[in-house]
């Protein structure tokens, strides 16, 4: 190495040694501050995945309060009210109601309630037969949301009042029928709409998971005269 090779190694080590350890602490620091920046943050990476819960715990959804029971899988749900699927539901049990608020919510927001998750070939209420099949099952909506009580479809939640119900996501006929699945539950946000300005539930997002195994639906026998 030549003579100015050797001059900047000694000034380099000039440097180095007239040099406090605090200010070598604010110079790792801002290192550290402009890497973890340009990953977008190392703590912002951390995001905390969903809780699990066994079926039977009721759980806060805002703005819901939910109690996951069983998924069934079925064809003939013995019900005139509710069509023959394409190939077969796979129903969700659950018990529903809503949290601390004075108003009903809206059907739309309780059909953004439950997602599922681990079956293949889910469709949407206008889905037909040979239409394309989504090709992420977990963003389907369900096909039917009713009460389990007298099969009627269910609309807005009244507050103070828990439902039983039934939300019946359609499988086509050539997917495998799983052995379990998870239900996913979303809360949503209390915000003034974008578009003109009311206030509403909005923004739905992964709140809860609750895996379930998926057992046989058989429909009540009729009763004997």
């Amino acid at each position: 190495m030549g003579g100015r090779g050797h001059d900047v190694l000694r000034a380099a080590r000039g440097w180095a040694t007239g040099r406090s350890y605090r200010e070598y602490g604010v110079g790792l620091g801002l290192a550290v501050l402009l890497v973890s920046g340009a990953f977008g943050g190392l703590e912002e990476q951390r995001v905390a995945a969903p809780p699990s819960v066994p079926t039977g715990r009721e759980v806060a959804v805002e703005p819901f309060r939910v109690t996951v029971e069983r998924v069934r899988a079925g064809t003939d749900l013995g019900v005139d009210s509710i069509p023959a699927p394409e190939g077969r539901y796979l129903l969700v049990s659950l018990r529903v109601g809503v949290g601390d608020v004075s108003t009903s919510v809206p059907w739309q927001t309780l059909r953004d309630l439950v997602r599922l998750e681990g079956a293949q070939g889910l469709v949407g209420p206008f889905h037909t037969e040979g239409d394309p099949v989504p090709a992420r099952p977990e963003e389907v909506v369900p096909t039917h949301m009713v009460s389990s009580d007298d099969a009627e479809g269910l609309g807005d939640i009244a507050p103070g009042l828990q439902y039983p119900a039934v939300f019946l996501f359609q499988q086509v006929g050539s997917a495998a029928l799983p052995e379990e699945v998870t239900v996913v539950l979303s809360r949503h946000t209390w915000r003034k709409s974008n578009n003109d300005q009311r206030l509403g539930w909005f923004d739905p997002e992964v709140a809860v998971r609750v895996t379930v195994p998926v057992t046989e639906f058989a429909p009540a026998p009729e009763p004997t005269p």
